[in-house]
């Protein structure tokens, strides 16, 4: 059996000054568990993480300041090591990940720069806990769009890939067998 999780209409605000900038929404996020592993207790299996419309929004102004800064500064200059041998230490076992009808804007006036992504589909799936395994991911964005300096550098691109991943998770390595690259309907 699994239990699932479901948050609804999700968001992150900024601190000052992006108070009215979303830096993060999702329309909902599905999580769903094997629920015989939570009750064993020492991996716990997730078995699908699935985001749905999530809209990102990264802005950094002319001073440098990011919207994305937003974790407050510790007062403490304590350091504490956590013990991964300690008894109760756990793994979370992921298999599979999907965003749905996603968009992300970065926007930085510093450079003066700014990139949208609409309509972003991706998957990945895979034993991402085994230290040796195979992962297919497919990615495909709509439009992309890029603007610098008033000019526009990209507009209307769309992208869609399918790529085998096999990795040595233990050791971080990666080979990519790109099975399928689209930039527009030009086959790459």
């Amino acid at each position: 059996p699994d239990f699932s999780l479901r948050l609804d209409d999700i968001s992150v605000l900024g601190n000052v000054p992006f108070e009215d900038d979303t830096l993060f929404y999702s329309e909902n996020l599905d999580i769903t568990i094997d629920l015989m592993s939570v009750f064993k207790g020492e991996n716990y299996v997730v078995k699908e993480i699935e985001v749905d419309n999530p809209f990102v929004q990264l802005i950094t102004l002319n001073e440098g300041i990011s919207n994305w800064d937003i974790i407050p500064a510790s007062e403490s200059t304590e350091t504490i090591e956590a013990d991964s041998t300690e008894a109760g230490a756990y793994q979370i076992m992921l298999n599979s990940f999907s965003i749905n009808d996603g968009r992300v804007v970065y926007k930085d006036d510093s450079l003066p720069f700014q990139l949208s992504m609409d309509d972003i589909n991706t998957t990945l799936a895979g034993d991402f806990n085994a230290d040796q395994t195979q992962m297919q991911a497919s990615l495909n964005i709509g439009n992309i769009a890029s603007v610098y300096d008033g000019t526009s550098m990209i507009e209307d691109l769309s992208l869609n890939t399918d790529i085998g991943i096999d990795a040595n998770l233990a050791e971080n390595i990666y080979d990519l067998n790109i099975d399928k690259l689209l930039l527009n309907s030009l086959h790459l």
